[in-house]
């Protein structure tokens, strides 16, 4: 598993500029909502050349960070269903079908979130402190989801709800068949993050030491534009590199 195959899969396909144009600028739109109601909360301190906006605007705002969100969700189970058809599938195209998609998958993400409570009460329980720490939650919140990403991934293969993708035992079996691809998996999205995030942590210093207002301003909305498409493109990577794994483990278990 290299997770650089990931990223260049992305970059796959002779029609992939218009897709990647849009999801540039869907993810823009969706990064600059996300910073102006940041910047609401803890005024302008969050960039220097952005001003917190008006109150009346954090509803508009919020919606359209909400309704993107839900969108990019849609797109990356739609990415994942054309990737267990075909391991070289490009990237799909952006389509209103993609919140269609995350009107199929939220009910059974919500059925593994109440499996996933119900684990939590038990193992407090057996441990003798009901309610669990906090910690603890976190740690395993940490240590599973990239398992039951698995899951929901293996829903998308056809988008219907079969019977055993309801059987609490399943997230088991998926531990147990693919743990240490995942775990490298896992290893290797940590240190792409990191390196990303470190550069655009540096990149967005250079506002600081230019007197240009003007100039802030157009650097900085790149900037978080072109940071909101580069997380995109991470979760698009690790959506990649974990469906493939999923793929090798059905080809085992048929």
């Amino acid at each position: 598993m290299n997770i650089l195959e990931s990223v260049k899969d992305l970059y796959r396909g002779e029609d992939n500029k218009a897709t990647h144009l849009s999801i540039f600028a869907l993810t823009g739109i969706m990064a600059v909502a996300f910073v102006n109601i940041t910047s609401l909360f803890i005024g302008n301190s969050l960039y220097s050349v952005f001003s917190a906006p008006r109150s009346e605007y954090i509803i508009g705002f919020s919606i359209l960070a909400i309704m993107l969100a839900i969108f990019f969700t849609g797109y990356k189970f739609k990415y994942a269903n054309k990737l267990l058809e075909n391991e070289e599938s490009p990237l799909p195209t952006i389509s209103m079908d993609c919140f269609m998609i995350f009107a199929k998958i939220l009910p059974f993400i919500i059925i593994w979130i109440t499996y996933f409570i119900i684990f939590c009460i038990l193992l407090g329980i057996i441990i003798g402190t009901v309610p669990l720490k906090s910690k603890m939650v976190g740690y395993l919140v940490l240590m599973l989801l990239p398992f039951f990403n698995a899951i929901f991934i293996l829903f998308s293969q056809n988008f219907k709800y079969r019977k055993f993708l309801f059987n609490p035992t399943l997230i088991f079996k998926i531990i147990k068949g693919t743990y240490i691809k995942v775990f490298l998996l896992i290893f290797q999205f940590i240190i792409l993050f990191f390196c990303v995030f470190m550069c655009f942590k540096y990149l967005f210093k250079i506002p600081y030491v230019c007197n240009t207002r003007l100039f802030n301003l157009i650097f900085v909305l790149a900037l978080t534009c072109l940071s909101g498409y580069a997380q995109e493109i991470l979760n698009l990577t690790y959506f990649n590199g974990l469906t493939k794994i999923v793929r090798e483990y059905l080809a085992k278990e048929s």
